[in-house]
């Protein structure tokens, strides 16, 4: 909306610099001490549980000699050089490898496994389809993703703790930050927004606990009611402001009633709702 009234400009690659600086922020507070946020659970599966305030090296297993070449090649990458003050078994190279692997496989196969959902009904009559879905560059977009974030983290937090010869909460800020880069591969808006009110909700929930900040009683109920206000607004007088899928929301809401509203009355204040209106629906089919 404010886009539209050319009140600000866009920035170019905008979503990335939201969510590099919001990851950062919940990575610095994930090496801290946390609460038991859900968020903090998604950040554990993806940076590993050793980056975690509290961790405990476990002990390592003996290595087991073995005449395959995959265990030998392994062993040999398990072997290489690590810092003391890493809280890994293994070599930082492993520790990276291995959870930037096995991410990418997963991101890979959750993207691959929705499309492949999604196009059933011609995949029946077309099994070949399967193939040239398997690698299309969008199905490889979320396992870059998740698999850049979570190497990247891991190699830059392993090269400042050799680097400082020490393990620091502080780490997890410029490690954050090149990290979520790889989220360059798997743009989304919503994402982006998500990690930056997920960041500023827990960041003014510590500010208020030490009463650094005001409380602010029922602000859940607050904010949830502000935005419902400013949606049906905009679907009322400049629905073509509205994302799609917010429209679509909208219209099954209310039962296709806040298309059907007379909007011929608006227009005499210049708001031009009835030509937004086209808009909108123009852009939903």
């Amino acid at each position: 909306m404010a886009v539209w009234r050319d009140w600000i400009k866009p920035i170019k690659y905008g979503e990335i610099m939201i969510f590099c600086i919001s990851v950062s922020m919940l990575l610095y507070l994930y090496r801290g001490t946390h609460t038991n946020d859900s968020i903090y659970s998604l950040l554990r599966f993806i940076v590993g549980p050793c980056e975690e305030q509290g961790y405990q090296k476990k002990p390592q297993t003996q290595y087991v000699k073995s005449t395959d070449l995959f265990s030998k090649v392994k062993h040999y990458i398990q072997i290489q050089s690590t810092s003391a003050s890493c809280p890994h078994n293994h070599s930082c190279l492993f520790y990276s490898m291995r959870n930037g692997l096995k991410l990418f496989a997963i991101g890979y196969g959750l993207n691959l496994c929705l499309k492949l959902l999604l196009q059933m009904k011609k995949i029946a009559y077309r099994p070949t389809l399967i193939f040239s879905h398997m690698f299309r560059m969008e199905t490889f977009r979320l396992g870059a993703f998740f698999g850049g974030f979570g190497c990247l983290f891991r190699v830059v937090s392993c090269t400042l703790r050799r680097v400082s010869c020490t393990d620091s909460q502080f780490h997890a800020i410029p490690a954050g930050a090149v990290a979520g880069l790889s989220f360059f591969f798997y743009r989304d808006n919503t994402v982006a927004l998500y990690f930056m009110w997920k960041a500023l909700q827990i960041i003014y929930g510590l500010g208020a606990e030490k009463e650094m900040l005001p409380q602010f009683p029922h602000a859940n109920i607050f904010f949830h009611a502000f935005a419902t206000a400013v949606l049906f607004h905009a679907a009322l007088l400049e629905p073509h402001n509205l994302r799609p899928s917010y429209w679509r929301f909208l219209t099954s809401v209310s039962g296709t009633k806040i298309v059907h509203m007379d909007r011929r009355c608006l227009d005499v204040f210049g708001v031009e709702s009835s030509k937004s209106l086209q808009m909108a629906q123009s852009k939903r089919h």
